[in-house]
């Protein structure tokens, strides 16, 4: 894999235009897919599920580019939605299961999310989905991709008590406390390109050694490409070159993922 690969460590590529099936003329269709082959040539990206659906999507599109990973998992926003979380996560898991070797390189993403998350029952639900998801991780030997909206102390607690040992707070928006927490428990921090002063606080505080860039293209960055404007963050708040910043998201990413 070349050294140059500007990586991008959490994308949704089933939600981007291009990348998505059907739609438009032939010619139109054309461009997309050269568009889509040019940007993983030049990218390292790992695409994750959300949902059984999305799970789906993204395993068909780690297939069809050499520098595109795949996480598999049940969102917390998504695993509210359903009561009968034995009988559906069971389906769910199964899939997921089944793609082991297939490109998958973790289970997520996966967590708690109390900004949707108001009421107990749904607190409820998205906690008995994120035991099971920490308990297939455990089970298929792979790392663990965290959404923690306002919820970030809450997984923390879930991720300690059950023994988690590597895992990366995708989106991070915790406090500099809570991102010592995390590394201290074996987790690595997601920046993704929006800038604010805690975050610039979580970027010191994690260290280079530390730190992945992500988009979450399109609901952040509109395009993976977008991971340059965290490099450029992490760069500036380390004092160091962007070139040093890139090579270092390049191979925490590679590491983390365990990506050859």
């Amino acid at each position: 894999m070349p050294q140059s690969l500007l990586p991008d460590a959490h994308c949704h590529l089933d939600s981007i235009p291009q990348f998505q099936k059907g739609g438009g003329k032939d010619g139109k269709a054309a461009y997309d897919a050269a568009f889509c082959a040019g940007l993983a040539s030049k990218m390292l990206l790992i695409t994750s599920g959300y949902s059984h659906e999305s799970n789906i999507a993204n395993s068909v599109l780690s297939q069809q580019y050499k520098n595109v990973y795949c996480c598999l998992g049940i969102s917390p926003q998504h695993a509210q939605q359903y009561s009968h979380e034995s009988l559906l996560h069971g389906k769910w898991e199964d899939f997921i299961k089944k793609r082991k070797g297939a490109k998958l390189v973790a289970i997520g993403e996966v967590g708690l999310d109390y900004k949707w998350g108001k009421t107990e029952e749904e607190k409820t639900r998205q906690k008995a989905c994120f035991l099971r998801m920490i308990g297939l991780s455990s089970k298929m030997g792979l790392p663990l991709v965290i959404h923690s909206r306002d919820a970030e102390s809450a997984c923390l607690d879930t991720l300690q008590s059950e023994g988690a040992k590597k895992f990366m707070m995708h989106c991070f928006g915790g406090s500099a406390e809570e991102a010592k927490r995390a590394i201290g428990l074996g987790g690595i921090i997601s920046i993704p390109p929006i800038r604010s002063k805690e975050r610039k606080k979580v970027i010191k505080e994690a260290g280079i050694e530390n730190l992945v860039v992500e988009t979450d293209a399109p609901y952040i960055g509109k395009l993976p490409t977008d991971a340059s404007k965290s490099i450029s963050m992490v760069a500036e708040h380390l004092g160091i070159g962007e070139a040093r910043a890139a090579e270092a998201a390049l191979e925490n990413t590679k590491k983390f993922f365990s990506i050859g």
